[in-house]
């Protein structure tokens, strides 16, 4: 069932900001609604938790516990070692403990944040192909909004998010479907069911996360 969901700016958000928030909201679909002063407990009780404040920083769920918005977490550090040539888990398990030069197909089957697929986008062979999919509605709409729109300061960084198709969906419906493509590995990292309390970065979303 498709999940409606609502765009509201952020509170001081000047015109040109408005404007960018209701186009990107046009483009995915979204409902895009005037903020009128209301505060996060205002929003949460007219929409629940399908809604998305639109930034600077572009879309984020902002709840009690907190605010998420898209960046790179650890992906930024782990592209700095790939950079210097150090070696990186995902990248030596996705290419079976070698180093080919082999271009390879990869879904990342739980997207969430996209650190995983941005690392493998970034460091695998030329040819490479990474897709990802991301069950949770507010989230893919952030980290697909970051594949498509966020801009590193390093141009390399910035063509391996833009190389990244994600779609909102559950790995099993979509396995299970017919005619979709083959890849060659299939990635999952997801969420624990009981969750470690210290990993604060998940403390915004740990409500909408599946």
């Amino acid at each position: 069932m498709r999940t409606n969901i609502y765009v509201v700016p952020s509170l001081k958000a000047k015109e040109k900001l408005q404007d960018e928030g209701r186009a990107w909201a046009e483009e995915k679909g979204f409902s895009f609604v005037p903020r009128r002063k209301r505060t996060i407990s205002d929003l949460m009780k007219d929409y629940g938790e399908n809604f998305l404040v639109y930034s600077s920083r572009g879309p984020q769920i902002d709840r009690p516990e907190g605010s998420h918005f898209f960046s790179l977490n650890m992906a930024e550090l782990r592209t700095q070692h790939i950079r210097k040539g150090q070696p990186d888990h995902l990248l030596t398990a996705l290419q079976g403990g070698t180093s080919s030069d082999e271009a390879l197909s990869v879904l990342d089957c739980t997207c969430g944040f996209g650190a995983d697929a941005i690392v493998a986008s970034f460091g695998l062979p030329e040819g490479s192909v990474v897709d990802a999919l991301e069950v949770s509605p507010l989230l893919a709409a952030v980290t697909s909004w970051g594949f498509s729109h966020f801009v590193h300061e390093k141009d390399d960084i910035t063509a391996a998010l833009r190389r990244i198709s994600l779609r909102r969906g559950d790995y099993r419906t979509y396995l299970e479907g017919e005619g979709e493509p083959h890849y060659d590995v299939l990635y999952f990292d997801p969420m624990f069911q009981r969750p470690v309390e210290g990993s604060c970065q998940f403390q915004p979303v740990r409500a909408i996360m599946d």
